[in-house]
């Protein structure tokens, strides 16, 4: 059976895919301190989970297309 969550709206939730930080290095081709350092910056955001620390994958990808000055629809370019 496929159930699917929604909100109190009875709108569907789209699921969220996290990583650890040895993960979204791994994805960014870095060195986890080098994730560690775009945290620090305010580049990357991270999500804490209790005392786990998780990372979006679209927020990793959108980092990337930022610093590479690559603009996406719906997105104003500075």
């Amino acid at each position: 059976m496929n159930r699917v969550t929604t909100n109190p709206q009875g709108e569907a939730l789209k699921p969220v895919a996290l990583v650890d930080k040895r993960e979204a290095a791994r994805l960014l081709a870095v060195s986890a301190r080098h994730v560690d350092a775009l945290v620090a910056r305010g580049l990357l955001p991270k999500v804490k989970l209790g005392s786990a620390c998780r990372f979006r994958v679209s927020d990793v990808l959108s980092m990337v297309d930022r610093l590479a000055g690559v603009v996406l629809p719906n997105q104003p370019k500075d």
